[in-house]
């Protein structure tokens, strides 16, 4: 019974990344790293006074296609994401926390486009479906760590997906364009993003399972709070990509 609701929401995911790419989703595949600790490798692991040890390096991690689990659960959760959505701005037309994302600029990608003609290889970027294109092009067992550069390079010249209240701008501006999906918030992930749990409650409202207080939800507390969260992302981001430059060149 088990393997039989597995294969059912297997065929789900599979025609869900199937639809969204007809909708012109971007497929990044972007790497990911993780710190390397001393001892038996665990973060939690202690030396013998007690104090926590310090990272001493970053390892990344593989490199190839993602696994189809992987792939699974990626789509069921980017399709409770697109749910709510839906289904909070029903409920607040004009005041729903969403996350948009625009699309590139093909100026951006110029000095990527000339290193990559260099080398004879073709870039496309006059939509997510040709971007797509042109980074699997450029992966290749020659130099295996040259797709991955050229996706990071892509992906730093992207604007980034920020958190905007819905009244705050026209609805032809609400898509995700890299997920290919007109409506999108952030709900999966309530224990460590605070949009998700703010998008949680708003829900609740709307189901009619917990009223929201109304003094919490004026215009102006949620634009602060969009532009708040979309600062700390930055910051994120930044925290991120600078412990990568310290342990990783």
């Amino acid at each position: 019974e088990l393997s039989q609701s597995l294969r059912v929401l297997m065929r789900i995911a599979r025609a869900r990344k199937e639809q969204r790419r007809q909708s012109d989703a971007l497929e990044l595949d972007s790497q990911e790293v993780a710190f390397r600790f001393d001892g038996d490798g665990s973060k939690a692991s202690k030396a013998e006074d007690g104090v926590m040890q310090l990272p001493t390096g970053m390892r990344r991690l593989s490199d190839g296609e993602p696994s189809e689990t992987h792939s699974l659960i990626e789509e069921l959760m980017v399709l409770a994401n697109v749910s709510v959505a839906e289904e909070i701005v029903r409920t607040f037309p004009s005041k729903s926390l969403l996350r948009h994302h625009p699309r590139p600029n093909l100026e951006d990608f110029d000095d990527i486009r000339a290193a990559l003609e260099r080398r004879t290889l073709p870039f496309d970027a006059r939509g997510n479906a040709a971007l797509s294109r042109t980074l699997r092009a450029t992966r290749g067992p020659e130099e295996e760590s040259f797709g991955s550069v050229v996706r990071a390079l892509c992906t730093r010249r992207m604007k980034m997906a920020q958190y905007f209240r819905t009244g705050s701008m026209a609805p032809k501006m609400w898509m995700h364009s890299g997920l290919g999906e007109p409506l999108y918030t952030h709900f999966t992930s309530p224990i460590r993003r605070y949009c998700d749990q703010v998008v949680h409650r708003q829900l609740a409202h709307a189901i009619g399972w917990r009223a929201l207080p109304a003094e919490g939800w004026y215009t102006d507390n949620l634009d602060d709070l969009a532009e708040s969260l979309n600062e700390r992302h930055k910051m994120a981001q930044e925290a991120e990509r600078k412990s990568e430059a310290l342990y990783l060149t």
